[in-house]
């Protein structure tokens, strides 16, 4: 059913975890991009999954909402999640398109595939990731030792921002730029919009320096329940011969065991057959490999469905997973 904004973040307040993609400052940054928002649970009484979506329109299509995850609790089988997604794809929407970050549930795809849901023509997200348990003693690979040791012989030092400034965040986007220009891709940023999920409690910045007081690495971490997601990334020039990437890491993974935090997930690692990079650096660190529950799309028309992968892939570009 659909619900009023205050209604779900009531309920969805008394969930254990939450997602970065269903909190309410990523809410609130899809809204300062000019996005209506519609929410929706299975029961105001006693609720065992909620989710809030952004809703947007094509031309000569109809209404399209975009699910990026959803908060459910160990309640949730088979007849919860199909009657929950059946609700929403009965609604007015052309179409449903759901991208969830939960670790893999085969009640949640039973469920949602008798919902009359399947998985998008094209995948343009990888569903794989590595969780690490910050309860236990951490394991590294030679590598990742080497280089920890020789960031700190070149002297690299960080520092950990809950609010930060303006000019604090800037420092990221730059690295930010130098990323996408050297691995010729394009990544959205808004410096404005972003800087504002810091106004929450929910988002870290960390930054790396060289020995000069030069900003050479950065990570941004959403944090909740002692839970922590790594939500973006940056290495600049600076950090390719220094050690920073790895040293960065191995400063969070500190900070974050030293803060009681039970575990991190390291984001999405998406492996392909023309470059490995993201996933081998991952690695580096042994946690737990994982898979989410990841895309699925519900289309009212299947002309519809085809000619808007047509879109996805030839105009907008995206990468096939």
């Amino acid at each position: 059913m659909q619900i009023s904004e205050n209604q779900f973040f009531e309920i969805q307040n008394s969930f254990t975890n939450i997602q970065f993609s269903q909190s309410k400052p990523w809410k609130n940054y899809w809204e300062s991009r000019n996005y209506e928002i519609a929410y929706f649970t299975d029961s105001i009484n006693l609720p065992n999954i909620c989710a809030w979506g952004i809703k947007y329109k094509l031309p000569f299509f109809g209404e399209i909402i975009r699910i990026e995850g959803e908060t459910f609790n160990d309640k949730c089988d088979v007849e919860i999640f199909k009657n929950f997604y059946k609700n929403i794809s009965s609604a007015h929407y052309v179409a449903v398109l759901i991208v969830s970050n939960s670790i893999y549930n085969i009640d949640h795809e039973v469920g949602i595939r008798m919902a009359s849901f399947f998985r998008p023509l094209g995948l343009s997200s990888c569903p794989l990731s590595i969780l690490i348990d910050l309860k236990t003693d951490l394991s590294f690979s030679r590598q990742y030792k080497r280089k920890v040791k020789l960031a700190k012989k070149n002297e690299l030092s960080y520092k950990c921002y809950s609010h930060p400034t303006i000019d604090q965040l800037k420092l990221f986007k730059d690295l930010l730029i130098e990323t996408s220009g050297r691995k010729k891709i394009s990544i959205s940023f808004e410096l404005n919009l972003i800087h504002k999920l810091f106004d929450s409690d929910s988002f870290l910045l960390f930054l790396a320096f060289d020995n000069s007081g030069r900003h050479v690495s950065g990570r941004i971490l959403y944090i909740n329940n002692f839970r922590s997601y790594d939500l973006y990334a940056a290495n600049g020039n600076g950090s390719l011969n220094n050690g920073a990437s790895f040293f960065l890491v191995d400063c969070i993974l500190t900070y974050l065991k030293k803060n009681n935090f039970i575990e991190f997930d390291f984001g999405r690692i998406p492996p392909n057959g023309n470059s490995n990079g993201i996933y081998d650096f991952k690695m580096k660190v042994k946690g737990d490999k994982i898979q989410y529950n990841g895309d699925w799309n519900f289309f009212k028309n299947r002309w519809f469905e085809l000619l808007y992968s047509i879109y996805l892939f030839f105009v907008k570009k995206q990468t096939r997973y």
